[in-house]
């Protein structure tokens, strides 16, 4: 079978090119138009399969779900995109997750899949710095452990190829040594690690920064962070984002000026809706912004026999005006005292900000040379806008739900009626685990709305 196209990537750029292909690998390479092909792509480009070695999901999986079949799906779909292989990577959390994450990645190689190669496992947390947490939940972060990665490692069936983590926390580097001597390529990343540290963990096997820029400390001219560390460690990789959102096109451009093609590496960092069309939301009456993925499956042998739709979004989305201002007193967590004076400052709909800047200072401490908006520090909701997802803890630095009207945060109950559930509803236990019950609820609106149209489906079926 022989291939072509004005467009191959050959030597560093496009050019005209035949390729002769046999059992799916190329056997030779022809000029243009030499002899007669199967195929001509005419202006379409024809280059290398895109390996993604940081990439949590898509189509609706999420490495951490543990689903054989969601991974299948991913790796067949995967290859439209132009990948062909990738590192399955996880998100931080507990032990009991990130062993049935890494265990299913095993079971499905071991087994057998379609489409896109996997070549591994890229273990992102849970060992990452709070400070520089990112999307990480910040109460499964801790510290690295040789013992506790070896049990991950055997539950992979060696399978880890690529961990991420905060070297500081590293004592001696311990962890980043281990690693290094078994094949596993340590990334500095979700690490508020000095430029200084950086260098030493260079020296004891760190070899890659993972998404340069984001989730680390930055550069400035006294101060060279990871960044800068990034940049002057020339056989350091570094891992980045390329959708100009994460970096702007300047940043990305430095990043590959500095470092050059054989030590940049660009990145997804995908999530579980990748695939999803732009723009993909559903609002179904709930004072809320909590974006959600929602799956619905039918058994395969129904699938003929019923059609399923959404429910169609509601004309009004509800506010905190419409669900705070009534409430009934319940459970909460108070502010301590100099931070409620703080938030005393912060008007309504605000963040640091919006006060005076020598004081939001004192308070972020760290935060304050961090990249970002940082908007979720300091913030204070508005009664005109909805409320922000719904946490398992009442107070968190970098994720904080000011009330709008008072200086505290929601109690459980005000936190319930943003999740929609009837003011009769009694939650057990602790403030603490109350407040998780609550935050890790799925809003009552949308499960209705989605049962509903379940029930609607099965309607008739026996």
């Amino acid at each position: 079978m022989i291939i072509q196209s004005k467009k191959v990537w050959i030597a560093d750029q496009f050019i005209p090119a035949q390729l002769e292909l046999e059992d799916g690998i190329i056997k030779e390479i022809y000029p243009y138009n030499e002899k007669e092909v199967t195929k001509d792509y005419g202006d379409l480009r024809i280059l290398p399969g895109f390996i993604d070695i940081h990439c949590h999901g898509a189509y609706g999986f999420d490495t951490n779900d543990a689903d054989p079949e969601g991974l299948r799906k991913w790796t067949k779909g995967i290859v439209d995109e132009g990948v062909t292989s990738f590192l399955a990577t996880t998100l931080t959390q507990s032990e009991e997750v990130l062993t049935n994450a890494v265990s299913n990645v095993a079971k499905v190689v071991e087994e057998g899949y379609e489409g896109a190669e996997i070549l591994g496992i890229h273990f992102e947390g849970p060992y990452l710095n709070k400070a520089h947490k990112g999307a990480q939940p910040e109460e499964y972060c801790v510290k690295p452990d040789i013992e506790q990665f070896k049990r991950y490692q055997k539950a992979a069936h060696g399978l880890i190829k690529y961990i991420t983590m905060a070297v500081e926390n590293d004592e001696d580097f311990t962890l980043t040594k281990y690693c290094s001597q078994n094949n596993v390529v340590v990334s500095i990343g979700h690490s508020n690690a000095t430029y200084e540290q950086a260098v030493q963990a260079y020296a004891h096997g760190a070899r890659s920064m993972t998404h340069v820029y984001n989730a680390m400390t930055p550069f400035t001219h006294r101060a060279n962070g990871l960044v800068g560390g990034a940049l002057r460690i020339r056989n350091m990789y570094g891992e980045i984002i390329c959708d100009g959102n994460h970096s702007t096109l300047a940043a990305l451009n430095n990043f590959f000026t500095s470092k050059g093609p054989d030590y940049s590496i660009m990145i997804t960092d995908s999530l579980m809706c990748k695939g999803f069309p732009v723009g993909t939301k559903f609002d179904f009456g709930v004072p809320q912004k909590r974006e959600r993925l929602i799956t619905v499956g039918i058994r395969n042998d129904l699938v003929e026999r019923i059609s399923f739709s959404f429910p169609k979004e509601h004309d009004y989305k509800p506010v905190l005006r419409d669900v705070l201002l009534d409430c009934p007193e319940g459970p909460g967590v108070p502010y301590g005292e100099n931070k409620r004076k703080i938030f005393e400052l912060v008007p309504p709909g605000g963040y640091w900000r919006d006060i005076d800047p020598e004081i939001a200072k004192a308070y972020m401490k760290s935060c304050w040379d961090m990249e970002g908006g940082r908007t979720g520090i300091l913030r204070r909701m508005s009664l005109d806008e909805p409320s922000l997802t719904v946490l398992t803890s009442p107070s968190q630095k970098q994720t904080e739900r000011c009330h709008p009207l008072e200086a505290r945060p929601f109690t459980v109950r005000e936190n319930a009626r943003c999740q929609t559930f009837p003011d009769e509803w009694q939650f057990c236990g602790s403030v603490q685990s109350q407040y998780k019950q609550v935050g890790n609820a799925v809003p009552v609106n949308l499960a209705y709305e989605i049962g509903l149209e379940i029930h609607k489906s099965l309607e008739g079926v026996k």
